[in-house]
């Protein structure tokens, strides 16, 4: 059986790797580029979203690579999967809290506010949750959806390369799940914001082009995502707690790791 899912495995990525050449050489085409400027920013798209995300989370499943093979797993496994160095960090804050106050924590590119509804549902009146979106339809389509079990968590619109309004040292986690990968111009001031924001841990889980294999590398190119994040997170110069590949990839083509800096 293992050797079956090698041999599914190996062929997934030949055939996607077979047409990420040929989209590749298309997006590089300037006559692509000059007709398709919209591909370039993700706003536009996250306006469009509807229900059906939160839907799928909840009912549906996906095609995952998990410790390098081929599986069917529910929506809801993998998010849990993303967030568990999430999870961990709030839990130690949590435990070593001598304030008898509630862990602040800040979500950069919420989205929905699904991961937000999650934490709420672990930890209840022990945190106080807050998370920032560029778009403020899917925060809308979030609180409608989850209501209740967001709790008393704050979604908010707002830009992560500028968040300046934000205070300095004002929240005890910030973190940041597949937010960043499509910021190229700003990704330094994105980065270095959510490390002045923390006072105490800064989780980045996000695609490292460093982590991915070929395919994956290519995919990075052809979807444009960013491939500086992991030496502006070194640049922080703040101690790494934690920094891994991912070992299960809701996308199997998406080198997501786990980067975790504290102050």
């Amino acid at each position: 059986m293992k050797i079956v899912d090698e041999i599914k495995t190996y062929f997934y990525f030949r055939k996607r790797k077979s047409k990420l050449n040929k989209s590749l050489h298309k997006i590089l085409s300037a006559k692509f580029v000059s007709e398709n400027k919209k591909f370039y920013s993700s706003k536009d798209e996250y306006d469009q979203y509807d229900d059906r995300e939160m839907m799928q989370f909840e009912h549906g499943n996906c095609r995952a690579l998990v410790n390098g093979y081929l599986q069917e797993l529910p929506f809801s496994e993998v998010r849990n999967a993303y967030l568990d160095s999430v999870y961990r960090v709030i839990s130690e804050n949590i435990k070593s809290n001598l304030e008898n106050r509630k862990i602040r924590i800040l979500e950069v590119g919420c989205g929905n506010g699904t991961n937000l509804m999650l934490l709420n549902s672990a930890f209840g009146d022990a945190v106080e949750l807050s998370g920032v979106d560029i778009s403020a339809e899917r925060i809308k389509r979030g609180t409608e959806y989850w209501g209740r079990r967001l709790g008393s968590a704050t979604l908010s619109v707002a830009d992560a390369t500028e968040m300046n309004g934000i205070e300095s040292n004002s929240y005890d986690v910030v973190y940041s799940i597949c937010a960043l990968e499509q910021i190229n111009d700003g990704l330094a001031r994105a980065v270095s914001g959510m490390a002045r924001i923390s006072k105490s841990d800064i989780v980045f889980v996000e695609p490292v082009f460093e982590y991915g294999n070929e395919a994956q590398r290519l995919y990075s190119l052809v979807a444009n995502h960013c491939r500086n994040l992991l030496s502006l997170i070194m640049a922080q110069g703040l101690d790494v707690v934690e920094a891994r590949k991912m070992n299960i990839l809701h996308n199997p083509l998406n080198p997501v790791g786990v980067v975790r800096l504290k102050k």
